[in-house]
C-alpha cells in the first residue's frame, strides 16, 4: 500500500510544474478522541483523548491541493485493578484494550467547497500510515512494550481566514478511520512562499 501512494505521489507531482509560489507549509495544534477497544471490567481509570499535533507542506493545483503531514494525535492510558494480574498478563491485558492514538504520515488531498476574498472552506480525504506503542511498567519486569501499525483513511475539512497574503488560519476537523475511529479537532496556520 504504501508503495502505491509512493508512486501515486511522483506521478502527480511529475505532471505538475514546480512553482515556488504554489508552495505552503502549516503547523497546528488540537485535541484527538478516540474510545478503548474493548471494555472490561477490572479498568480502574482511562483516558481517551490528548493532545495532537501536526506540520506539513502543501502543494496547491488550481482546483486540488496535495497534502504530506507528520500528524502525532497524542497519547492514551487505561490502568486496571492489577491484583490477580503478573506483570505479563497485565500488559496483555492493557494491550488488548487501550486507546490507540497513533503518530505517523498522512497523505491526502483538499477540495475547495467554498472560497471568497478572505474566508475559505475545504473537504480533505487521505491515507495515514501509522504506528503506535503500548508500554506498561512494574517492579518485577521494568518495562514491556508491544508495537502495532497500519494504514487507514481519513476524511475531513476545514474552514479558514485569510489574515494576510500568504498566512491562512484555519479551523480543521478530521476522522481518523482506524478500528475505533480517531477524531481530531485542531486551529493551524498555514504560510504561502
Amino acid at each position: 500500500m504504501i508503495n502505491k501512494i509512493a508512486c501515486f505521489s511522483l506521478l502527480v507531482a511529475a505532471s505538475c510544474p514546480v512553482n515556488a509560489s504554489n508552495w505552503s507549509a502549516s503547523v497546528a495544534f488540537g485535541t484527538a478522541e478516540t474510545k478503548l477497544a474493548q471494555t472490561h471490567t477490572d479498568i480502574q481509570h482511562a483516558d481517551t483523548s490528548s493532545t495532537s499535533w501536526q506540520v506539513g507542506v502543501h502543494y496547491h493545483l488550481p482546483k486540488l491541493t496535495l497534502d504530506l503531514a507528520y500528524i502525532d494525535l497524542g497519547e492514551g492510558e487505561v490502568g486496571l485493578e492489577s491484583g490477580s494480574y503478573t506483570p505479563e498478563q497485565y500488559h496483555q491485558t492493557v494491550a488488548e484494550i487501550a486507546p490507540i492514538l497513533p503518530e505517523g504520515w498522512a497523505l491526502g488531498a483538499s477540495i475547495p467547497a467554498y472560497k471568497n476574498e478572505r474566508i475559505f472552506l475545504d473537504a480533505q480525504i487521505g491515507m495515514y500510515i501509522w504506528q503506535n506503542e503500548i508500554a506498561s511498567s512494574s517492579a518485577s519486569t521494568g518495562g514491556l512494550k508491544t508495537s502495532n501499525h497500519g494504514s487507514d483513511g481519513y476524511v475531513g475539512g476545514q474552514v479558514g481566514y485569510q489574515l494576510h497574503q500568504k498566512l491562512n488560519l484555519a479551523l480543521q476537523y478530521r476522522k481518523f478511520l482506524l478500528d475505533k475511529s480517531v477524531d481530531n479537532i485542531s486551529v493551524s496556520l498555514e504560510y504561502y512562499f
